[in-house]
């Protein structure tokens, strides 16, 4: 709620597809909007572990994902991107407040992925949007999630901002515990 398609796609995001050139800021608390395009899972030809999440319409409408409990750390691998920095992923707090975000940052499938830098379980959900031209559109798929006992950062590049990129091991945590259960 509170996010809307920007009314000037070619300003705010320079040769993406209106359909997904979200704009503005969330409004707290943190919620989906009942009326937005529809999120789906379809087949993927350029991606190696299809089926995928992808926005309304294919390919081309943004994701959004909200958590019932806040998380340490969210990612997930997008793709297939044609284009570097076309496509970002943001998180936001239970209150709307942006924690940070980041674009993808070479071409194919990339794994996307922030965790906050302060060690608390403050992201409560995340969006992907495009950001700049994205000919073939993107989407999503492997999302991995957890708090900070269930995500290893101890290897975290810079710069160390609001919120880094890697959560390499999250995945296996993931993959371990769901084995386990």
């Amino acid at each position: 709620m509170g996010q809307s398609l920007s009314a000037t796609p070619t300003v705010d995001c320079p040769g993406a597809a209106a359909t997904a050139c979200i704009v503005g800021s969330p409004t707290g608390p943190l919620s989906l909007d009942g009326a937005a395009p529809d999120t789906f899972i379809s087949n993927d030809a350029s991606n190696p572990s299809s089926p995928i999440l992808s926005g309304t319409p294919l390919f081309n409408g943004g994701i959004a994902i909200l958590f019932s409990i806040d998380q340490f750390g969210v990612g997930f691998d997008g793709g297939f991107f044609d284009t570097v920095a076309s496509t970002a992923i943001t998180a936001f707090a239970r209150d709307g407040s942006l924690i940070g975000s980041v674009a993808n940052t070479v071409t194919g499938i990339e794994f996307l992925g922030l965790v906050t830098d302060d060690n608390t379980a403050s992201i409560a959900g995340v969006f992907l949007d495009l950001v700049g031209s994205e000919p073939a559109g993107f989407a999503i798929d492997n999302i991995r999630f957890g708090g900070v006992d269930d995500i290893n950062v101890e290897d975290v590049p810079e710069p160390a901002t609001y919120l880094i990129m890697v959560l390499g091991l999250a995945g296996l945590v993931v993959s371990r515990k769901t084995k386990k259960q």
